[in-house]
């Protein structure tokens, strides 16, 4: 069977064909079509009020960062003017400066004895030394005079014989 699409009654077959296959389809896509759209405005309802809820939390986060500035401020001022106006500062840098100067004073008096025992260490070490090459020499001349004693001794005793 053949159609010719310029014959009014091929066409309008042709046609009702078409629109009962298509029909379904175009019902699936329509349906889907309408849960999508039900989607799209639920999503833009709950970034509508999450937007408004975040933009709302972002006003109340900067208002308890401005007092939290004013408050640290605030309290700088109120520990210098409480350190001002004690009574006791004067003492308490009084003592600060006593601890510290003891503190110094005490590795001062470190320092001092440490290079006093270094240089007595070098001292001791090189009168040591003098004394182990003195020691040499001196037994070099206690040998001598014991030989010139001997000898000594022995003229006498040869000269008494």
């Amino acid at each position: 069977m053949c159609i010719d699409l310029n014959k009014n009654e091929d066409r309008k077959m042709l046609k009702d064909i078409i629109a009962e296959v298509t029909s379904p389809l175009l019902t699936d896509i329509k349906f889907n079509l309408n849960n999508l759209t039900t989607e799209v405005d639920y999503i833009k309802k709950q970034t509508t009020e999450t937007n408004g809820k975040v933009k709302k939390h972002e006003v109340l986060l900067n208002e308890l960062r401005k007092e939290d500035e004013i408050h640290a401020i605030k309290h700088e001022y109120d520990n210098e003017a409480r350190i001002l106006t004690c009574p006791h500062t004067k003492t308490i840098n009084e003592l600060n400066e006593r601890r510290t100067f003891g503190i110094k004073t005490k590795q001062l008096v470190s320092a001092i004895l440490g290079i006093i025992l270094l240089v007595l260490s070098i001292t001791f070490t090189a009168i040591k030394i003098n004394d182990s090459f003195t020691t040499s020499k001196e037994k070099e001349q206690i040998e001598q005079i014991e030989k010139i004693i001997k000898m000594l001794q022995e003229n006498e005793t040869n000269n008494q014989l």
